[in-house]
């Protein structure tokens, strides 16, 4: 089984980091990095099961500091923050912009879906009737654009930052046949390739 570079982990940390403290800092409802962070690191890491890591602890974590709700409630949003890891499989190593943003708003839709499904079903305040179900999204339906904005936002954050460090990287530096490094003639095109594995 492939193991996750020193760099990924570093990374890895890092993004559960971020999430956290952008979900115990004052923001908008539902304008959350945690979906983002899932799909870049399903969509970059040499593990797709990293992804999922990081959705869940950066959940948890945060949860456990925000304080934990209904668990049947919680166990559908957790499941909807890890399927952007899925979703990362659209993206087939070439992260343009159209092709992110899709993804981004397919992770947002499944999110609406699923946490408020949970909520209709598990929240007691709504009857378990089309009906019911129908009410329930349309008082969330206000919530959505915070998803679908914080989806997106952070998507660019993390892809753009990738890509750039990329470009900085390369820049001045190439890989040199014996594995060490050169300075670099030219500029070489951005990797968007996923993190080669540890050696």
């Amino acid at each position: 089984m492939r193991k996750l570079c020193n760099r990924e982990v570093v990374l890895g940390v890092g993004l559960v980091v971020v999430c956290i403290a952008a979900r115990l800092a004052p923001h908008p409802p539902n304008l959350s990095p945690v979906a983002a962070a899932a799909l870049f690191a399903g969509a970059t890491f040499s593990r797709r099961s990293a992804g999922v890591a990081i959705a869940l602890a950066a959940m948890f974590a945060s949860d456990w500091a925000i304080g934990f709700y209904d668990p049947r409630i919680m166990a559908c949003v957790y499941v909807a923050m890890v399927v952007p890891v899925l979703l990362a499989r659209l993206t087939h190593g070439r992260y343009r912009a159209l092709r992110l943003a899709g993804c981004a708003a397919a992770t947002s839709v499944v999110f609406f879906a699923a946490s408020n499904f949970g909520v209709w079903l598990f929240g007691g305040a709504y009857k378990l009737t089309p009906a019911g179900l129908r009410e329930c999204y349309v008082a969330a339906t206000p919530f959505f654009r915070y998803t679908l904005t914080g989806d997106v936002l952070w998507c660019g954050v993390f892809f753009g930052g990738h890509a750039l460090a990329g470009l900085g990287l390369r820049r001045y530096f190439v890989l040199a046949p014996s594995g060490g490094l050169r300075s670099a003639v030219r500029l070489p095109s951005a990797s968007h390739q996923r993190f080669q594995p540890c050696t």
